[in-house]
């Protein structure tokens, strides 16, 4: 595959590292699909690349783009998801988002119609982050609480270890919860250690982001503005956002279609062969760019 780097400035001055992926074989045009935050996802959503032009990049204050304190979360996202768009000429693009980047991409949807073909949301978080659901909707087992009590005993140690391998060590403990099958673990590929954004964002999610998305209050307006296609895609086994949000998001999008997968949990595609071919069937049915 051919495959090209870039940093895009947004009006701000703040630079976003972009990876673009062309297609592998000759296909009927199709439109490009935006995958923010989505670097590590791209050897994992290789096929997609058989058919679609895949462009993705790091946030602000995430890997290898710049950090900007002064972001406000997620709608700092969302605006510059729609000017790196613009300044690729992409034109009406699909997109996707994994975790709380669908949150992103279903905003940016809402509020930038005209750019957007159709929309990817898998793992997102619930629309309504104060929602609570009963057990059969919000997953949980004893794997949450054995990883929290590892971490405990992990930042004990915090001081005798370098940042870099004190942070791969932190992931191993993480893994397990985004698989519904601990023997998926390993598949799990998303630390990125060596980058210093990476390391540290957890104190800008902790301080910014969370309370972002927890500010959210979306009405009926909001959601009827996303007209595109939207397909929900959500692991039943998924610790990290509840299985009631999937269907929240499914129920109130005027245009959704939830794919629930059975035996998955945060990482549906890890677990489950049907998924990506879901997914590229989904992208497939839009029109060229």
């Amino acid at each position: 595959m051919h495959v090209t780097e870039t940093f895009v400035t947004m009006p701000d001055g703040a630079r976003l590292f972009t990876r673009i992926v062309e297609p592998t074989a000759a296909a009927p045009a199709r439109p490009t699909l935006l995958i923010p935050n989505g670097i590590v996802y791209l050897d994992d959503f290789a096929p997609l690349a058989a058919t679609h032009r895949l462009v993705s990049y790091d946030l602000r204050n995430r890997g290898a783009s710049d950090a900007w304190p002064s972001a406000s979360g997620v709608l700092s996202d969302v605006e510059d998801l729609e000017r790196l768009r613009e300044a690729l000429g992409l034109g009406r693009c699909a997109t996707l988002g994994h975790s709380y980047v669908g949150v992103i991409v279903a905003l940016h949807a809402m509020r930038h119609p005209g750019g957007v073909d159709r929309v990817v949301m898998i793992g997102a978080p619930p629309p309504d982050a104060a929602a609570t659901y009963p057990p059969e909707l919000a997953y949980a087992d004893g794997v949450l609480p054995a990883a929290f009590a590892r971490l405990g005993g992990l930042h004990q140690a915090r001081g005798t270890m370098e940042p870099e391998a004190f942070f791969r060590a932190t992931w191993d403990v993480l893994r397990p919860i985004y698989v519904a099958d601990p023997a998926n673990a390993a598949k799990v590929r998303w630390d990125r250690a060596e980058l210093a954004n990476e390391r540290e964002f957890l104190t800008y999610w902790m301080a910014t982001v969370q309370s972002s998305l927890q500010a959210l209050r979306l009405g009926p307006d909001d959601y009827a503005a996303l007209t595109a296609p939207v397909l929900v895609v959500h692991g039943r086994k998924d610790r990290s956002a509840p299985l009631g949000g999937a269907r929240d998001w499914a129920a109130r999008l005027p245009s959704a279609r939830l794919l629930e997968v059975p035996e998955a949990a945060h990482g549906p595609w890890f677990e489950d062969a049907s998924v990506l071919p879901a997914i590229a069937a989904f992208l497939g049915e839009g029109r060229a760019a």
